[in-house]
């Protein structure tokens, strides 16, 4: 099975990963239909820049539909991914100027990437964009998939394009400097021409 994150929801992600572990579940005819996925929560840890990223973040309780002749209830352990660092110093970016809603730059978002994040899984879906120039969209937790947040352009941008605001992390520079030697005043009519 290709693991593959685009055009598929949380759950759908979290099945594929159970499935993988657990082959037997598509053996015996256990869809995911037939589980009812709980609402995930953070494992905390002291996290180092090596395990930052990698480490299982994640427990859910996963549940048998009695209705659908499945039973049982396991509690998984899982990584779901932070978006800012999925996406790096990719440029994400929508035609949304016109936006009222974060929930309508999530779905422009949506047409665009193909990445399933829905309303239900950031906060304030209904609020207006930060900005007219860009938004950020920040998980609400509840996401089986995704934590973290993605800051959104609301104009096309080059996905190859830089960021000069990720780039630049000293803003406090030095002042200009000169040699007061050697500097004669014909030098500086010279140089203004």
């Amino acid at each position: 099975m290709a693991n593959t994150l685009l055009g598929k929801s949380g759950k759908q992600l979290v099945y594929e990963l159970l499935v993988k572990k657990n082959p037997g579940l598509v053996e015996k005819g256990i869809t995911i239909d037939k589980l009812n996925f709980g609402t995930p929560s953070h494992i905390p840890a002291v996290e180092t820049p090596e395990t930052q990223f990698t480490r299982l973040n994640t427990q859910l309780s996963v549940q048998g539909i009695i209705e659908q002749k499945t039973f049982g209830k396991i509690d998984v352990i899982y990584r779901r991914l932070d978006l800012e660092h999925l996406l790096g110093d990719f440029v994400v970016s929508v035609a949304g100027v016109n936006a009222a809603t974060v929930s309508e730059v999530l779905q422009l978002f949506r047409n665009k990437y193909n990445l399933q994040i829905t309303d239900d899984e950031v906060e304030n879906p209904t609020a207006a964009p930060d900005s007219k120039d860009k938004t950020i969209i920040t998980m609400n937790g509840t996401s089986l998939a995704w934590t973290g947040r993605l800051e959104v352009y609301l104009t096309e941008l080059p996905s190859d394009g830089k960021d000069i605001s990720k780039l630049i992390k000293v803003t406090e520079l030095d002042g200009l400097t000169y040699i007061s030697s050697g500097i004669v005043p014909g030098d500086l009519k010279k140089e203004k021409k």
